[in-house]
């Protein structure tokens, strides 16, 4: 007889086995998910883009023109990456909250 069955006191709430990342992939949220983290990843290149652009500029491999475009290119790309992140973020919060809720409900 399992400890449950004998005590309810003891049952485990209802939790899903699967990890929150599968899940999320499962259902409505898969496209926002994966936006998100393509979103993500972008940005963290940009930013090594800039830190690279920024030492190369400092140890003088590369022009001022040349460091001054590619640095307003890199800026333009982040602004709009980071805006992209700003909207995208905001849905999957809510879908998130929305997806808790029926699952405490059912």
């Amino acid at each position: 007889v399992p400890p449950c069955a004998a005590d309810p006191s003891l049952e485990r709430p209802a939790v899903s086995e699967t990890p929150r990342h599968h899940r999320l992939r499962q259902g409505r949220l898969a496209p926002t998910a994966r936006r998100v983290d393509a979103l993500r990843t972008r940005r963290e290149k940009l930013f090594r883009d800039l830190v690279k652009t920024e030492q190369q500029h400092r140890h003088g491999k590369i022009g001022p023109t040349r460091y001054g475009t590619r640095r307003a290119d890199l800026f333009t790309q982040l602004e709009r990456v980071l805006r992209g992140l700003d909207e995208g973020l905001a849905p999957v919060a809510v879908d998130a909250a929305a997806v808790t809720l029926r699952q405490a409900q059912a």
